[in-house]
């Protein structure tokens, strides 16, 4: 009698792992296509963002609605000097060992 309780629970549990591996199946493919649908969605995010920063519809949308109607303002655009000075500051000040943070060095681009 004990055999046969043994046959039946054990039937009775395989049959359960079963149905919940299955299930368990089914999500993951269902997973499986959401994440292909939203790769899918951010490529064509992708195209979209490269066609609509296109600059020659940059330089027309600026000409359309900025209130200069120029590409920048003069105060602007920086001088080659003003930029070796900003980038050769904040490179030191980010990678330059703490005890020369005070050294300026020199780099040419």
């Amino acid at each position: 009698m004990l055999l046969i309780t043994l046959v039946i629970l054990s039937i009775l549990t395989m049959y359960f792992v079963q149905f919940k591996v299955e299930n368990l199946q089914e999500q993951m493919a269902k997973n499986r296509q959401q994440v292909s649908d939203f790769e899918d969605q951010i490529r064509l995010l992708e195209v979209e963002w490269v066609y609509l920063t296109r600059p020659e519809r940059l330089r027309q949308i600026s000409a359309k609605y900025l209130k200069n109607n120029g590409y920048a303002l003069a105060n602007q655009i920086k001088g080659e000097d003003d930029i070796e000075r900003i980038y050769s500051t904040n490179y030191q000040e980010e990678f330059a060992p703490a005890d020369k943070v005070g050294e300026t060095k020199n780099y040419s681009f």
